[in-house]
């Protein structure tokens, strides 16, 4: 708050304080849902070398293949293959897999294949 203080004048007129207010308006910023396109978190198309235990399963979308690994506790993060329609999982110790090398999930998938990491410092806050 400000004030504005008026003193008396020669007059003989009254002190009076006003108070004013500055209102702040800031526009809000949205975070991209988790999974929601290429780059939104955990769909940063890189995963980490170090997959020491692995699951798969199809999918039909990256999109899906995300969500998974959000909702499982123990995936790290994932990989789709656009080839064949497979989601995989790397679960297992988060600073073994979070410190080792990123890769292109291409390098693994095939051509046209996402990935993300979930639970890394790197990856997202999903």
């Amino acid at each position: 708050m400000l004030y504005n203080n008026t003193n008396n004048n020669s007059n003989g007129n009254e002190n009076s304080t006003e108070i004013l207010t500055k209102t702040n308006t800031q526009t809000p910023t949205t975070t991209p849902a988790c999974c929601q396109s290429r780059g939104s978190p955990g769909w940063n198309n890189e995963i980490h070398y170090s997959c020491t235990n692995s699951s798969s399963f199809n999918s039909s979308t990256p999109q899906n293949c995300c969500n998974s690994c959000v909702a499982n506790p123990n995936c790290l993060g994932w990989g789709f293959s656009k080839n064949n329609t497979q989601c995989f999982q790397c679960n297992g110790n988060v600073d073994n897999y979070c410190s080792s090398a990123k890769i292109d999930p291409s390098t693994i998938g095939g051509e046209g294949s996402e990935g993300g990491t979930i639970r890394c410092s790197d990856g997202s806050k999903c």
